[in-house]
């Protein structure tokens, strides 16, 4: 039985982008913020908030499902695979359990 886990399961934070890695990636290939964003079909202003690892747009309504496919097309065009873009989730702290 396979254990693998989807960065979407429909909830806007599930997508969380790994801001440090994409800033310098970017900075190590000599790409501009603006290039990257021509690149990728988005406004300089969603790179900037991507590399800072703010919300994106909407006040972090963006659906879960666009933050996964502007993950894809950064990654792309850092040519980077998709899981170096996306930042894991924090584990639960595990629970005592109560005998």
């Amino acid at each position: 039985m396979s254990t693998s886990r989807t960065p979407y399961r429909g909830y806007p934070t599930d997508v969380q982008l790994a801001s440090q890695y994409i800033r310098q990636s970017r900075l190590a290939q000599g790409i501009t913020q603006e290039a990257l964003a021509r690149t990728i079909g988005a406004s300089l202003a969603t790179v900037a908030r991507a590399e800072l690892g703010r919300r994106l747009i909407g006040g972090g309504h963006r659906p879960a499902r666009a933050r996964l496919d502007l993950a894809q097309r950064i990654a792309t065009a850092l040519g980077a695979p998709l899981v170096a873009v996306i930042q894991a989730p924090p584990r639960a702290k595990p629970t005592r359990s109560r005998t």
